[in-house]
């Protein structure tokens, strides 16, 4: 007896269809048998053929019962197999309740697996990866570091003499430097910009494991390349673009080595590390707050929804836990809300100013008008407060990608205006730390959010629902 008896089946691809031959022949011959049964008048109208798709969601019905054993083809998986999985994999990376919003949406049902959820909504869409694509982009949450712009900025000790970075920059171009263990960053290009420089690399590394061939052990090596751009000003900030973290901090421990100029290894006014003080906001959410107060409502950026913010559970939450690896205490060390304008909530505020909890990062909707066009577009943001830099991604949005490049340099310049300025507009930061103490004290948020400056200056009309 089978001890899984809902373990799926495998057969050939003959086999399969000639199951799905079987099964359509016995559904027409239903069919034909009713329509002898209930004769159809001569005035009804003739239904349309669907035989092919009621073939096509046969074999469908079975492949969830059964895995079809597929013939090796021009030496590899069949590329119409392929481009459905992708279609699929692109779409759960969304959240299975957007996904399921979307099904509801489209008319289709919108229960069961991230993948069924997934494959109907790709149905619904022909399997087209254009409208998926464009689906996807309009209705993702956060930016994704694989799609749309991302950028890290790392404080630096003092400011930067270009002219002298130039010079040594320059000499190294074509040459690289080992910068760790099986760890390299290669200098590719150097580009001259208005009062600035660009700096073209590649950061290398290789994975090295054991692996036994003709029972003898060797050692592989697995190489890993990742391409950064270095952007270097006349302020104490570098910009690393376009790289995750691992190899953005490469990129920096090069550009210190050639040049001399150190980051600070942490971030001004926002130290992850700070206990904090008793009573007032943490560092890194005074930081946060200060950002969006001052430096991004009332700039060109319109109707700024919160949509996501992390907390640390407590200050000082990157210090290591003194407890025993044996130990069985459980240990919450973050805490994440999602919603619409979360920091107008009562939990957010209480957090925030009663309990002192850092706020590491948020992700926000913000619209932005076209030059001249009258155009709108509305994309996602994150910032990330790390050790030793800020990370900002930008997502291209549902529509008017080109408008998604502006919206991220205006984050970025204010986040490394902030962390350069060494100092918060305390005036306008009081007045909104006051509102959120209110608000902690209160028992319930107003029903509309109203914590940030109120936007009076060009405001946007849009559709209020992300």
């Amino acid at each position: 007896m089978n001890s899984q008896p809902h373990a799926l089946r495998a057969l050939s691809d003959d086999d399969l269809q000639a199951r799905s031959a079987q099964l359509y022949k016995l559904a027409a011959d239903l069919g034909a048998s009713l329509r002898e049964e209930v004769p159809v008048s001569s005035g009804s109208i003739q239904p349309p053929d669907i035989s092919d798709k009621l073939e096509e969601a046969i074999r469908r019905s079975l492949e969830d019962e059964i895995v079809p054993i597929s013939q090796i083809r021009h030496g590899g998986i069949d590329d119409s197999e392929v481009d459905r999985e992708v279609i699929k994999k692109a779409l759960v990376s969304l959240k299975l309740a957007t996904l399921r919003k979307i099904a509801r949406a489209e008319g289709a049902a919108a229960s069961g697996s991230q993948e069924d959820v997934a494959t109907r909504i790709a149905q619904r869409y022909s399997w087209d990866r254009v409208a998926v694509a464009r689906l996807i982009l309009a209705n993702e949450d956060e930016p994704s570091i694989e799609r749309g712009h991302v950028s890290r900025v790392f404080p630096l000790e003092e400011d930067i003499d270009v002219p002298a970075a130039r010079q040594r920059l320059s000499s190294v171009i074509g040459r690289y430097i080992r910068i760790g263990v099986a760890r390299w960053f290669l200098f590719d290009k150097c580009l001259n910009l208005d009062e600035s420089l660009e700096i073209q690399g590649t950061y290398k590394t290789y994975q090295a494991a054991v692996e036994e061939r003709f029972a003898a052990a060797s050692l592989a090596a697995t190489p890993h390349e990742s391409s950064v751009r270095i952007l270097l000003g006349r302020n104490a900030s570098l910009r690393i673009e376009g790289a995750s973290a691992v190899p953005a901090k490469a990129a920096v421990n090069a550009f210190e080595v050639i040049t001399g100029n150190e980051s600070k290894g942490y971030l001004p006014l926002a130290d992850k590390k700070s206990t904090g003080t008793p009573g007032k906001l943490h560092p890194t959410s005074e930081f946060l707050l200060d950002l969006l107060e001052n430096r991004l409502i009332g700039s060109e950026l319109n109707d700024i929804n919160l949509t996501v913010a992390r907390f640390n559970v407590r200050p000082g939450g990157e210090t290591r836990s003194l407890r025993t690896v044996g130990e069985r205490r459980p240990e919450l060390k973050a805490v994440r809300f999602e919603g619409q304008h979360l920091l107008d909530s009562v939990a957010a505020c209480r957090l925030l100013t009663l309990e002192s909890r850092p706020l590491v990062e948020v992700a926000f909707h913000a619209s932005i008008r076209g030059e001249g066009s009258g155009i709108v577009g509305r994309f996602p943001v994150r910032i990330t407060m790390e050790t030793d830099h800020v990370a900002v991604q930008t997502g291209l949005g549902e529509s008017e990608h080109e408008l998604s490049l502006r919206v991220h340099k205006l984050v970025v310049e204010a986040c490394s205006d902030a962390l350069t300025t060494g100092n918060l507009d305390s005036d306008r930061l009081d007045l909104l730390i006051s509102r959120m103490r209110a608000r902690a004290e209160s028992k319930e948020a107003p029903e509309v959010a109203d914590i940030f400056s109120v936007e009076t200056e060009n405001p946007l009309e849009h559709d209020t629902a992300d």
